[in-house]
C-alpha cells in the first residue's frame, strides 16, 4: 500500500495549478481555447462515438453477427444505466451513494470482504454487479448448454495465470480501473486519465500477445521494432 501511494504521488499532476477544474477533455480544451466546454463536449462525443461506430461496422463479420451487435449495444447502455442507478435510483440525502458505474477492480476486493463480513456489512452497487455477472454468466452458460469445467493445463500454465493476475491486480489499482472501469465507464466521461489507461491496456495487451507468440517480451519488442 505504501509503495502504491508513493508511486501514485510521484506520477500525479495537479491540474488545478494549471487553472483546470477537472481532467475532462471538454473542460481542458474549452478552457485552453476559450470556445466553451459544452461545444467541445458535443464535438468529442460525436467524433469519438461516431469513430468507434464506423470502425466497428465497417467490418463485414461484425455487421453479420447479430450477437456481437446486440452485445455491444447492451454493454454500452449499461454504463449510463449504472450512473442512473447510483445517482438517481440509489440517491438518499441521508445516506449518500458514491456516483459510479460498471468497474470490477475495487468491487472484486469489496466482494471478498463482503463474503467474509456479510453479517456486519451491507451490499453495495459494486458487490451487486460482481455477483450479477457471475450469476448471469452461469445462467447463460446453462441456457446455451455451454457450461463446462476448466482447469490449468499444468504448472507452467498456472504460473503464467498467477503472474498475469498479479500484473492485472497491480495495474488495475494504479489505473483506478480495468478494461471495463476505464475502457468503458471511464472513457464515457471523456476523462484524460481514462484514455491514457485505455490506450495503455491496448498496448499492454498487444505486447502480451506478441510475447506469447514470440516466446518473451524481448523477442516481441525486437519483432516490433525490427519491422518498423
Amino acid at each position: 500500500g505504501l509503495a502504491r501511494v508513493d508511486l501514485e504521488s510521484a506520477t500525479n499532476l495537479d491540474l488545478s495549478a494549471m487553472g483546470l477544474q477537472s481532467q475532462g477533455l471538454p473542460e481542458i480544451l474549452g478552457t485552453l481555447t476559450g470556445l466553451g466546454v459544452e461545444t467541445f463536449r458535443w464535438i468529442l462525443t460525436v467524433l469519438i462515438a461516431g469513430g468507434f461506430a464506423v470502425w466497428c461496422f465497417k467490418d463485414a463479420g461484425f455487421r453479420a453477427s447479430g450477437r456481437d451487435v446486440v452485445a455491444g449495444i447492451v454493454l454500452g447502455l449499461l454504463v449510463p444505466v449504472g450512473f442512473w442507478t447510483t445517482g438517481v435510483l440509489g440517491y438518499d440525502m441521508f445516506d449518500p451513494t458514491q456516483l459510479g458505474s460498471f468497474t470490477f477492480v475495487a468491487p472484486a476486493g469489496e466482494s471478498l470482504q463482503y463474503l467474509m463480513t456479510f453479517t456486519g456489512a451491507t451490499i453495495n452497487f459494486g458487490v451487486a454487479i460482481v455477483g450479477g455477472v457471475i450469476l448471469g454468466s452461469f445462467l447463460a452458460s446453462i441456457a446455451t448448454r455451454s457450461f463446462h469445467w476448466e482447469a490449468f493445463q499444468g504448472t507452467e500454465d498456472m504460473a503464467t495465470h498467477l503472474y498475469g493476475a498479479a500484473l492485472m491486480g497491480i495495474g488495475g489499482v494504479l489505473a483506478l480501473g480495468c478494461t471495463i472501469g476505464q475502457g468503458l465507464t471511464g472513457v464515457s466521461t471523456l476523462a484524460v486519465g481514462s484514455f491514457i489507461a485505455w490506450l495503455s491496456i491496448l498496448a499492454g495487451g498487444w505486447v502480451g500477445m506478441k510475447s506469447l507468440e514470440e516466446g518473451g517480451v524481448g523477442p516481441a519488442l525486437q519483432s516490433l521494432f525490427g519491422r518498423g
